[in-house]
């Protein structure tokens, strides 16, 4: 855009016709400094409503216009007014900011009338201009307009500049915000896991410290036994050993309330899950013992309501023996429990070698 400051000579483009543009263009024509010509637009467009289209002010030459020059009359500012309003809603606008370039628009009134000039006011033109014209006084109202609408232009530009910038500040906030609150999220999760893990840990230490020193086997496996089964609520327990080939502690629910009742369920635990637990070497986990197609039929209607798991003992990767949790398969043993109960093993084991090896001396 040629710049005012550059050259005295302003450029006009007239978007006027009729007599009126012959008598303006006659008080133009004589200023040297003036140079006035008329615009040459298709003949659907529509005026004044199309100076508010950024497509409009595309068929111009604005490399080489400062001012146009536009006729307007009472119903044609009310329609302009509508149109701008539509505008400016739909992009959440406020102000006139109706033009999208620096060339100065100068309303010319069609009727001499307070009311029009007004309404021009109210539309934010850059300048206004009625009959009769003055030579004299052209110049002036031209270079007011275009410093007013590069005034504006500028601060326009600028608006849109801080709004992105605004924008990128609040999407960057909000991206900092999010990493934050999940770098929170992970720190809480985090002092979480360390908590339960030093829990567990103290937990294992306490139920190590309870183990050593026993030198009854009997009673060790019983005490370890009470400590498990403190931890899963409403359950038995027993353990066996390979050593012995038998069950070696036996710590029940109510329900069984003589020997009678516990050899049976040991009898039925040795031949089932047991059995199976020293082939494999793996993890048993049952709901209901009377579903699990890995018990023989018979016992699997005897074990009936009992939710059953074993867990192998290992020391060495050697195989000790295993231990058996049951309950009522109302409440099923989980995944969970057996993670909980897992971490009992080891140190079970290490107890179960130290007295056997104890027993053996004493033996010899």
């Amino acid at each position: 855009m040629r710049r005012i400051e550059d050259s005295n000579r302003i450029n006009i483009l007239s978007l006027l016709n009729g007599d009126m543009e012959d008598r303006l263009r006659r008080q133009i024509e004589g200023n040297n400094n003036l140079c006035y010509r008329k615009a040459e637009l298709p003949a659907d467009c529509s005026l004044p409503e199309a100076i508010i289209d950024s497509s409009f002010w595309s068929l111009l030459p604005a490399e080489n216009v400062d001012v146009v020059l536009l006729a307007v009359t009472g119903p044609d500012m009310q329609r302009l007014n509508r149109k701008v309003e539509e505008k400016t809603s739909s992009r959440n606008l406020t102000g006139q900011f109706w033009k999208e370039t620096s060339i100065a628009v100068v309303a010319v009134l069609v009727e001499d009338s307070v009311h029009d000039a007004v309404q021009a006011a109210k539309l934010d033109f850059d300048g206004i201009i009625a009959e009769p014209f003055l030579a004299r006084q052209l110049p002036g109202i031209f270079q007011q307009a275009i410093e007013r609408s590069r005034g504006r232009h500028y601060i326009t530009s600028r608006y849109r500049r801080m709004r992105h910038l605004f924008r990128n500040v609040n999407r960057n906030r909000r991206q900092l915000r999010n990493k934050m609150d999940l770098l929170c999220r992970d720190l809480v999760q985090s002092n979480a896991n360390l908590t339960n893990t030093l829990h567990d840990l103290r937990r294992i230490y306490n139920f190590q410290s309870d183990l050593t020193g026993e030198f009854d086997l009997c009673y060790m496996l019983h005490k370890a036994l009470r400590q498990i089964k403190e931890q899963i609520p409403e359950s038995s327990a027993v353990v066996y050993l390979c050593s012995s080939d038998k069950i070696e502690a036996h710590i029940s629910g109510p329900w069984y309330d003589n020997r009678r009742d516990l050899n049976e369920i040991e009898k039925l635990l040795k031949e089932t899950v047991i059995s199976e637990l020293i082939t494999s070497g793996r993890l048993i986990l049952t709901g209901d013992a009377g579903a699990c197609q890995k018990i023989p039929p018979k016992q699997r209607k005897e074990l009936a309501g009992l939710s059953l798991m074993a867990l192998p003992l290992f020391l060495d990767n050697e195989l000790l023996g295993g231990l058996v949790v049951y309950r009522n398969w109302s409440s099923p043993l989980t995944v969970s429990e057996s993670n909980f109960v897992k971490p009992y093993l080891p140190p079970l084991a290490r107890a179960i070698e130290a007295i056997q090896k104890l027993n053996s001396l004493i033996v010899r």
